[in-house]
């Protein structure tokens, strides 16, 4: 599906076709975000892009290695608030990357509820995206989107999961988990053993099979949107509404060579399985089997999404409260990967 592009307002001031929209991207110095940037760029056209970092030293030699000179870089303290509103005004979009510090993301959000600007935040931890909730009743005041969440196993894992729900009638559990390039070229039988052993709870499993931590997640709790139990690892995965009330959601695994999603639950009145997962064996321009390229490619998607949706949103957002799998996908062909290595069906 190829969604019908639109242009972005925001209380900042309009942007339309007469001037590049501009995107700050805070903190770009790790390999999450220099990935976030180099997919962004390469799909996002003849936008501009500000690079913000309190040392700006680590990333302009790379910076203007990238094509199109369309990046510059500025030194930004992301903690000064009067700092933080004249880097963002008139932008069309802020990312919010893992190398800013975790305590600034309030401040973040905070101006760019003042300056009317979109916010996507894809460090990926379930704590920071869940303390945007403080701040949806502001967002939705002022009209602003705040989307968190954006990377991989809170973002990509989402849409592999979503996808694979929207095929059975009902939904009983969603199983997501990092896979290792062994468990990633496992076969039918073999993966879906490992699944029912990692969603099931069952101790009758090789230990090394199966990563040790886990969490669950009921999307009926704290805020409708995030919980967790039994973990604090950043790998947790965030569902919202678009899941039953009621479905077990179960998250596993350290970052790896890629994500999978299982979902369980009933088709035409028969239980069914409906698995999802980022192609083993990628051999494109840009394989999906490193974690930090996983993580800035899918920001990238969700980014060239927001610009396109962010006018028809506000309030605090999780990836699947606005983002459709078909168009997800279509985004992250249009940051260089070809569309049979971003996610396949294992039938």
């Amino acid at each position: 599906m190829v969604e019908q592009k639109r242009g972005v307002a925001t209380r900042s001031g309009p942007v339309g076709a007469d001037a590049p929209r501009r995107v700050v991207f805070i903190g770009a110095s790790d390999a999450p975000s220099r990935s976030a940037v180099e997919r962004f760029v390469r799909g996002a056209g003849d936008c501009a892009v500000t690079l913000c970092d309190a040392r700006p030293e680590r990333v302009e030699a790379w910076a203007r290695s990238l094509p199109g000179g369309r990046v510059s870089v500025q030194r930004l303290d992301p903690g000064d608030p009067g700092d933080l509103l004249a880097a963002i005004k008139a932008a069309a979009l802020v990312v919010l990357g893992p190398a800013a510090r975790a305590r600034c993301a309030a401040t973040v959000r905070t101006a760019c509820i003042e300056a009317g600007v979109p916010c996507l935040d894809f460090y990926e931890d379930v704590a920071r995206a869940a303390s945007a909730l403080a701040f949806a009743r502001a967002a939705e005041e002022a009209g602003v989107p705040l989307f968190v969440g954006c990377g991989a196993s809170l973002g990509l894992s989402s849409m592999l999961a979503v996808d694979a729900a929207r095929e059975l009638d009902s939904v009983r559990s969603v199983d997501t988990l990092w896979t290792s390039g062994e468990h990633a070229r496992a076969d039918r039988k073999v993966l879906e053993g490992l699944l029912n052993t990692a969603g099931g709870g069952s101790s009758r499993h090789d230990p090394a099979s199966v990563p040790a931590e886990a969490a669950e997640f009921t999307p009926d709790e704290v805020g409708e949107r995030y919980a967790r139990r039994g973990s604090e690892r950043p790998e947790a995965v965030a569902f919202s509404r678009r899941l039953p009330v009621g479905a077990r959601v179960h998250a596993a695994g350290k970052p790896g060579l890629g994500l999978l999603a299982r979902v369980a639950g009933t088709y035409d009145g028969e239980p069914a399985v409906v698995i999802r997962r980022t192609p083993a064996d990628a051999e494109g321009a840009i394989p999906l089997n490193d974690a930090a390229v996983l993580a800035g490619t899918a920001c990238a998607a969700f980014a060239l999404l927001a610009l396109d949706r962010a006018a028809n949103w506000k309030g605090v957002l999780a990836p699947e409260d606005w983002a459709d799998p078909e168009a997800f996908y279509t985004a992250v062909e249009r940051t260089g990967v070809h569309p049979a290595d971003i996610v396949e069906t294992v039938v």
